[in-house]
């Protein structure tokens, strides 16, 4: 059972200003819940835990997010301060670059933090230690360490480097002498609270960590990291605020920056730590074909709108750039079909209409069919598959969708593009062919306008 409490005081994570209007709700495992008109929930874990409540707002400007990061300055995550005692010596040299890699491709269970955050104990062994299952310790880190108003992309690649961050440490017997890491930004920060979109994060990538050549990342990350970073990657996206990084790995605010970018998750960590790539968790470009729509006849030179629909069952949120249809039997083939000026090229007839295609969710692949010209009657049968672009095909087979049209000739003196863009079945109504025309502008028009600028 859930109660309402009274309204309670709590602060904007990015001004630092009173929030009114907050609803708290005591959940029946005893967790606390959040909310207020133009704010992401928080859920505080443990009630007892001292420190304001602060919400994280829906919209945020750069000047804020660059409050926040300027706040958070402290020691550069994925660094140890010289005269932390209590490193293992494995870890001493795990940070000096004397260790070779860690091959433990299979997540951990569970991660010991050391909660020096909130007791100032000195060392680990006498300090607090809690055991918490891996995904709940990084649903604790991604909202104080990335910041939970940026965009999916951003906040599912900081769920990636904070898994294989822990997972790595785990895998190498622990950072401290009786923890695998700590709470504060000597390792990565950790707090009792989460919020829903951070949660998402986490659990869209759920069991997914960062490898290279079969061994596990050693995935450090901070706020900028300069351009070229330290690891030599080109970055243009990772400079210019003149905030706190060591300049090695993932580029918190580059993760943002190329999100707005339309960059997924995937792509950042092949980015930002070359020749690695993510493994675990469901695959992350997987689809089940769901149905198309196309004439079953069409006239030489005519057109006509037509799609093709998937469920997306990866991991990944498909996009107007990257996730788009190929042809296939073969693959890359030129199309008869081909419509210029309207296909991303001969042999890519469209990109995913819109860019919001999450995992589960249905996506749609809207483009135009121009028929070629024939001197009789002529069957073609065209098949189609989807490709992430710098990734690779991937869903159901290549003959998954079969488009057969039997294409007349145009008649004799006719204009063989009269009612371009527009010619369904034969005897089809105008209107139906008009409306379905005027979807497939619109889907591409909106891809056009929703790319981004270079």
């Amino acid at each position: 059972m859930q109660t309402l409490l009274a309204v309670v005081a709590a602060f904007d994570l990015a001004t630092g200003a009173p929030v009114s209007g907050v609803r708290v709700t005591t959940r029946a495992d005893g967790t606390i819940a959040a909310s207020a008109p133009g704010y992401i929930a928080v859920t505080r874990h443990d009630p007892g835990a001292a420190g304001p409540l602060m919400l994280a707002p829906l919209a945020i400007s750069a000047q804020d997010e660059a409050r926040i990061m300027a706040a958070r300055a402290g020691l550069p995550r994925g660094l140890a301060a010289e005269g932390d005692a209590d490193l293992t010596p494995r870890a001493r040299a795990i940070l000096a670059g004397a260790e070779g890699p860690v091959f433990a491709l299979t997540p951990p269970q569970s991660v010991r933090v050391w909660r020096r955050g909130l007791d100032g104990s000195t060392d680990s062994c006498s300090g607090r230690v809690d055991v918490l299952p891996l995904e709940d310790y990084i649903k604790g880190v991604v909202p104080h360490e990335w910041i939970a108003s940026w965009q999916t992309e951003a906040l599912a690649a900081g769920a990636l480097a904070a898994r294989s961050y822990a997972w790595f440490w785990v895998a190498s017997g622990g950072k401290y002498s009786c923890a695998d890491l700590d709470d504060t930004t000597a390792s990565q920060v950790y707090q009792d609270s989460t919020t829903a979109s951070t949660d998402a994060a986490v659990d869209a990538t759920a069991g997914q960590g960062i490898a290279r050549a079969g061994a596990i990342v050693f995935a450090q990350y901070s706020a900028e990291n300069g351009d070229p970073t330290a690891d030599g990657v080109d970055e243009p996206f990772c400079a210019g605020l003149a905030v706190q990084g060591h300049g090695h790995g993932m580029c918190q605010w580059g993760t943002q920056r190329w999100a707005l970018n339309d960059r997924d998750s995937r792509w950042m960590v092949q980015h930002y730590y070359p020749g690695a790539d993510v493994i675990g968790g469901a695959p992350a470009y997987a689809a089940s074909y769901v149905g198309q729509s196309q004439p079953a006849e069409m006239t030489a030179g005519a057109t006509a709108a037509v799609f093709v629909e998937y469920r997306n069952d990866g991991a990944q949120t498909w996009n107007i750039v990257g996730t788009q249809l190929g042809t296939t039997l073969p693959r890359n083939r030129v199309s008869a079909f081909y419509a210029a000026g309207s296909w991303l090229g001969p042999n890519r007839p469209a990109a995913a209409d819109h860019s919001n295609y999450t995992t589960g969710v249905v996506g749609r692949f809207t483009f135009v069919l121009q028929a070629p010209n024939v001197q009789t009657d002529t069957t073609y049968v065209e098949h189609f598959g989807l490709v992430q672009e710098g990734v690779g095909w991937f869903g159901p087979a290549d003959d998954a969708v079969r488009m057969t049209l039997l294409v007349h000739p145009a008649a004799p003196g006719a204009d063989s593009h009269a009612g371009a863009g527009c010619s369904l079945e034969r005897g089809a109504p105008d209107r139906r062919c008009a409306l379905a025309a005027a979807a497939c502008l619109i889907a591409t028009a909106f891809r056009r306008r929703s790319r981004p600028r270079r």
